[in-house]
């Protein structure tokens, strides 16, 4: 789903310079630096440059509003660890939930902005949803991050938890919170988890409904392609009967007149056609 964002041979500022650029010439600015990369001998990098992916449109998006504000993760990230602070010290939740929304839509605001200074338009909720799908799942988190996201993940991920919670417990790690503060702790999180997964299975019953709801519209084209096929089947048929009478009788016209012309020429019957 996501390009590995783990050291590899090619420097990262030279990777990062490829997904950085338009989204329609990656593929020329990519296969550029393999060949610079392989004409200096380093076939290994050249390779690990050319099995670059191509981003999805909406993958660019995001990453080009990275791209443009490098703290923009550190941004989501800080308000995301203020949420569960809240959730374990017993804080403003709602507040915090506020403010992390405003988050992710300044992001996805700012994204959208950068987006269109390369003449590319993308929706204001469709980066929204995006950007929450990615904040649940780990590697497309870290590939965001490293401004190398190749593809949305499917919203409802929960990954987020862990994330998140890790750097407030390195933070913390000189001095372990007393078994008291962490039980709170763990009933936020799987409560938090609880609530993801009941969102995600109200997600999965619309989408069911409305994959039943398009299944039955499709049922019914269908079935309204085949009368009208049918309904052609016949229209022809009867086109091509009557183009047939139509030749036939046209042909039967033309045999009664030579017939007409023969026995008026027996007889010495001049054509009326012709008569003063």
């Amino acid at each position: 789903m996501t390009e590995p964002t783990k050291p590899g041979l090619v420097p990262a500022a030279a990777i990062a310079q490829v997904y950085a650029g338009p989204l329609e010439t990656f593929v020329a600015r990519r296969d550029a630096l393999a060949r610079e990369l392989r004409g200096a001998g380093k076939r290994d990098e050249a390779a690990e440059v050319k099995a670059l992916r191509k981003p999805s449109r909406l993958a660019w998006v995001l990453n080009s509003g990275v791209q443009q504000n490098a703290g923009a993760v550190d941004a989501l990230v800080a308000r995301v660890m203020a949420v569960l602070e809240s959730q374990t010290r017993g804080g403003d939740v709602r507040g915090s939930l506020d403010a992390l929304r405003e988050a992710v839509r300044g992001f996805a605001d700012q994204a959208g902005r950068a987006a269109e200074q390369q003449s590319h338009v993308a929706d204001a909720a469709d980066l929204v949803h995006a950007a929450l799908a990615v904040m649940g799942d780990a590697a497309a988190f870290e590939a965001l991050r490293a401004g190398r996201l190749v593809d949305v993940p499917e919203p409802g991920g929960l990954d987020f938890l862990a994330w998140a919670a890790t750097p407030a417990q390195s933070a913390h790690a000189a001095q372990p919170a007393p078994a008291a503060e962490a039980a709170p702790h763990a009933g936020a999180a799987l409560e938090a988890a609880e609530a993801a997964l009941a969102a995600a299975r109200t997600r999965a019953a619309e989408a069911d409904r409305a994959f039943q709801s398009a299944e039955s519209e499709v049922a019914r084209a269908e079935e309204q392609f085949r009368l009208a096929d049918q309904r052609a089947r016949e229209h022809r048929a009867a086109r091509d009967r009557a183009r047939h009478d139509s030749l036939e009788a046209a042909r039967a016209v033309m045999e009664a007149e030579r017939n007409l012309a023969d026995a008026r020429a027996r007889h010495g019957v001049r054509s009326n056609s012709v008569q003063t």
